[in-house]
């Protein structure tokens, strides 16, 4: 059967995994794309997205990794995808945005690590990098066909219907 694949690009703490471990709850068919199990070479993002686009029309959802090479890669073959990310955008209050990133940050200590070789290198760049990567800025760089912002305590697992639904 093949089926109508949307492939989401996701912050860390989205809750991509608990989706890909929970699909059968959900009702959708979904392959969550780690980038860890790829080596990053000079040319890594082409094998990385030659493996996401052999997989579309097998599943409805395939889980992109963040990487602005992927990203970059993805919009050189005009593939289209959407960007889920932590609501970090100026219309917030500056209250509102650092509770966001307080809990987004807690998600990250909570959640299983393992697959993650240098968990302390891997936080010290998100803290580094988070501003940057979640704003619209950014979020908007590669052209995705929808950004969706989740607010506090929400996670991908909330929009996933809707996402479903829009993109049919």
């Amino acid at each position: 059967m093949f089926l109508k694949t949307i492939i989401v690009s996701a912050f860390p703490g989205c809750g991509k995994t608990y989706l890909y471990r929970n699909q059968e709850k959900f009702g959708y068919r979904i392959l969550d794309s780690e980038s860890t199990k790829f080596s990053k070479h000079d040319g890594w993002e082409k094998e990385y997205i030659d493996y996401i686009t052999s997989n579309i029309g097998r599943y409805d959802f395939i889980f992109v990794s963040k990487h602005p090479v992927v990203l970059q890669e993805l919009k050189n073959r005009k593939i289209p995808f959407i960007m889920v990310s932590p609501d970090n955008s100026r219309v917030l209050s500056e209250k509102e945005r650092q509770l966001i990133k307080q809990q987004w940050f807690g998600r990250f200590i909570l959640r299983d690590n393992s697959h993650i070789k240098d968990f302390d290198r891997w936080i010290k760049r998100q803290i580094e990098y988070y501003d940057e990567r979640t704003s619209y800025e950014h979020l908007t760089l590669y052209q995705p066909i929808k950004v969706i912002l989740l607010k506090e305590n929400e996670y991908l697992s909330d929009k996933i219907d809707e996402l479903y639904k829009e993109n049919r």
